[in-house]
Formats: structure tokens, sequence, C-alpha cells
């Protein structure tokens, strides 16, 4: 038997992404059959957006990424302010995209759990502690110092005294992200011209970038993303074994990826994953590089991604 691509759950395609313009919406592996035929830069103030041409980025600064992007200029000057590393944000903000599909599959199993409809209720919570360390690889940079699976009316007041161990969110933080999956949701739906509109889950990390047991100077930041999900992955099992937080934890501390493949395109000299989900795997040594670790803990299905 097939093990599972994800180790959060049985799903026969797992949540995943593909690196995408996030003006016209198209997908580096659809440009076309030659290798690097479709570029993607980075946003230089905010590093978060990515377009693929001039055209595009311009397109996008008129349809919304500009306050977006003086949101993240703030939160980039905050990381830096408080963790004196003026690549702080930058190294988050590909720590994020490295690990954006293993987070939504963590967030998936607890909407799995919660049943259809969960997902208009609640969000997966991380907190998260930047490791500024330059011996560290990006994929490692931050480690998990807690994760909540939080409702919507689970939030502190605005001027509340906000204590992040407990996971709950400022209510201003939770009243924008579901604003936002909303939005999202409406937009999905008029693109798609889907009868009705789509699932749309959410996550929210909270960012702290200066030293354990230090203030930060600009309080902790909060960075929001929502994914669609099919009614199909509802169908799917959940791991019984470990919590998702649990595998998220592990995941952030060794760098890895989930595995994962949606087949080829026509015309395209590779699958999704370009090979290396079907490539066999030494689980002796696996396991051995496992144990070294995490001691007597069972190994997971994971392999080292690239990045």
């Amino acid at each position: 038997m097939t093990p599972p691509l994800s180790d959060f759950h049985d799903a026969k395609f797992p949540l995943h992404t593909h690196a995408t313009c996030d003006c016209c919406k198209q997908m580096r592996r659809c440009a076309g059959p030659e290798e690097g035929s479709m570029k993607l830069a980075r946003c230089k103030e905010c590093q978060v957006a990515r377009y693929c041409s001039r055209e595009c980025q311009v397109q996008g600064w008129k349809g919304g990424h500009k306050d977006e992007c003086k949101d993240f200029q703030n939160k980039r000057n905050n990381a830096v302010l408080a963790s004196g590393n003026p690549r702080a944000w930058a190294e988050f903000a590909q720590w994020r995209e490295y690990h954006h599909d293993s987070i939504t599959n963590a967030a998936l199993s607890h909407y799995i759990m919660g049943g259809k409809g969960s997902e208009a209720d609640y969000t997966l919570h991380i907190l998260l502690l930047y490791q500024n360390d330059d011996s560290l690889p990006v994929e490692r940079k931050f480690r998990m110092q807690g994760c909540r699976f939080v409702h919507k009316t689970l939030s502190y007041a605005p001027d509340a005294n906000y204590d992040p161990q407990h996971l709950i969110p400022p209510a201003n933080t939770m009243r924008a992200l579901m604003m936002f999956r909303q939005y999202a949701a409406r937009d999905l739906q008029e693109r798609t011209g889907a009868r009705r509109p789509p699932r749309m889950g959410s996550y929210l990390l909270t960012l702290k970038f200066g030293p354990p047991g230090i203030l930060e100077p600009a309080g902790l930041q909060p960075f929001f993303r929502i994914f669609a999900f099919a009614d199909e992955h509802l169908r799917a099992k959940v791991n019984e074994e470990r919590l998702p937080a649990q595998i998220l934890e592990r995941i952030f501390l060794k760098g890895r990826k989930q595995r994962f493949c949606c087949g080829k395109i026509p015309g395209m000299p590779s699958c999704c994953c370009g090979g290396w989900t079907h490539d066999k795997r030494n689980l002796a040594k696996q396991d051995e590089s496992d144990q070294e670790t995490d001691g007597d803990q069972p190994s997971m299905q994971l392999v080292p991604g690239t990045f």
C-alpha cells in the first residue's frame, strides 16, 4: 500500500501550491515547456508579492497591492528593529512560502475534524520565534512556540493586554482575517463562475523577531493567508497518531517539505513535482536520521526539500 503523501491526512491530493504571478495568476509550471521560460520577481519593498512582468506589477499595485505593501513594509521595519537583522523580514517571506503547504494541510486536518462549515468560523493560529542565526538555512529560521485552532469569537479586545502565550489573537487581527477570507471567497467564486462560494480556510502566524524574554519594540507581527479546498478533502482521514501541531513542529525544526504531486500537464516534460515525489527513498537511512534528532519518536514520511 502506497503511504499517504501528507503526514497530516490521507487525501489523495494534499493541498499544495505552485509558483504563481500574484496578478494574472499564471502558474510558472504552465508557462511553457522551456525551463525558466517564466520568471517571477518579488516586490522589492515588501518581499511578499511576486509578478511575472512589469505590467502585472503595475496592475497589481493599482489593484490593491499598494495598501498591502505599505502594511508589509511596516512589518518589515518592525522585524528589523526587533531583530537587528536587515534581512529578517525577507527571510520570513521565503520561509513562509517554503512551509505554506505544510501549514495549509495542518489547518485542513482541523477542518476535517471540525466538519463542513468549520472553515468559516475557525483559523489555525501559530506563534513563531525567529532564529537570528546566519548558520541556519532559511527553511529552519523559525521555531514554533505554540499552535491553536481558534474560533473567530475567541479573541482579545483591541485595548486588552495581549498575552501571546494563550494563543488568542487580538480582535482587530481576527476581524481583518475573517473579512479578507470573505472577500477572497467571493472573488474566487466570481472568477470561476461557481454556483456557491468555495470552501476557504485560513491560518494566522504571529511573529516574534526579537530574542526570547524581551518585549518587541513594536509588538508581535501578525501575518495571515487564506487557501481554498474541496469537499473531497473533508472526506480524508487525519493522522490519529500525532496532532497537527506535533507534525508541524518537527517539519519546521528539520526544514522539511511535504511530498505532493497533481500529475502531468500536456506538453510539459515533467509532472507537477518535477519527479522528486516519486523517487524511491532509502527509508532506513531516513529513519536513522530522524532518530538521531528525535530519539525513539516514530519517523515521518518526509523527504528533504530544495530551497
